[in-house]
This record gives C-alpha cells, structure tokens and sequence, in this order.
C-alpha cells in the first residue's frame, strides 16, 4: 500500500458495547500506530523485505537500506531553501 492509500474506518465509541470497549480502544491504538509507522516511514524496510523475498531476490540489510535511503535522498538536487 502506498501511504497516500491509507483509509481506516472504525465505528463510533456510543456504538461499542461496554464489554467491547477495551477491544475496541486497543483497535484504535493499533490502528493509529500502524498509520504513524507507515507516516513516518519506519515500515519502509519491513515492505521493501517482503516485497524483495517475494520476487525469489536477496534483501538488503536494514542497515545497508537506511544507508541506500539516505544516498539516494541527499544525492539528488534539493531546491528547498
């Protein structure tokens, strides 16, 4: 999934049945940790493994994919600023 993709829908809390509401809270907080991973960026590696094992290839380390990251951010020309 890509990050502008991402879509959650969870229903109201008043909907919730009172033994449901600590389930319900711990979707919530999943929910929200799985987005601001994905915002973040801290699961580019995780996607980039699956997707690379998928295809029968060998995966770059997570440190060597951070160093490759970060090369190809930074070698590219910035007009900011």
């Amino acid at each position: 999934m890509t990050k502008s993709s991402f879509h959650y829908s969870l229903p109201p809390v008043s909907s919730v049945v009172d033994g449901q509401r600590m389930a319900y809270f711990v979707r919530i907080f999943r929910t929200a940790w799985s987005y601001l991973r994905e915002v973040s960026g801290e699961n580019d590696y995780a996607r980039y493994r699956t997707r690379a094992l998928a295809q029968g290839g060998s995966a770059m380390t997570a440190e060597e994919f951070y160093l490759w990251q970060l090369r190809r951010k930074y070698s590219r020309i910035s007009r900011c600023c």
